[in-house]
């Protein structure tokens, strides 16, 4: 549901999704609702949302794994040098445990990848605590998928046609309580539709 009073919109949202996994018996279960305000004002558009997520899933035949998260999503952005930078900053905190519980991820997004010819480059810190999310939701080029995980990453996309982009990630990570070091680069060509 959106409503909008220029020049603020609020956004609320609610889900959810069931997984059928035969493996053990146990479907896999996400509830959730996310709540926003988005507006633009002096050539700034600025957004907010608070969320809250319950994943619930079999870990073996008797066991289940459940995160109670509580999410935060703020982004400010403008235009310099006519492209669009925006800054942004996603919190979540796992609230079925008391520590090593908290996921941070900040940096900052040059340009807008939408029509050929067009781009975008991220550059992205991440810091993720080993009971923050659910390891199944985890990106698995991050430090390699680690659950507990702590890094840069940079991603440029360019739309060569339209419907097609090309995508480069840079990753230098440290995932799992040794902090193995992980740096790797990947080039996709995407499909968008």
């Amino acid at each position: 549901v959106q409503t909008c009073a220029l020049p603020i919109c609020i956004n609320v949202s609610g889900y959810s999704l069931t997984t059928s996994e035969g493996l053990y018996g146990h479907d896999s279960k996400i509830k959730g609702f996310n709540a926003g305000l988005n507006r633009e004002i002096a050539g700034l558009s600025e957004s907010l949302t608070v969320g809250q997520r319950k994943h619930d899933y079999a870990v073996s035949p008797v066991l289940r794994a459940v995160y109670d998260l509580k999410t935060a999503n703020a982004s400010v952005g403008t235009k310099l040098a006519g492209q669009p930078v925006t800054v942004f900053y996603d919190y979540s905190k796992n609230g079925k445990v008391t520590a090593l519980n908290k996921a941070t991820a900040y940096g900052v997004t040059i340009g807008k990848a939408k029509e050929p010819g067009s781009y975008d480059v991220s550059f992205v810190h991440q810091k993720v605590d080993s009971k923050a999310l659910a390891p199944s939701y985890m990106d698995n080029e991050f430090a390699m998928g680690s659950p507990q995980n702590e890094g840069n990453a940079i991603v440029a996309n360019y739309v060569v046609a339209k419907g097609w982009k090309i995508t480069g990630n840079y990753y230098d990570a440290k995932g799992g309580v040794s902090k193995t070091p992980n740096r790797h680069m990947m080039v996709d060509l995407k499909y968008m539709f």
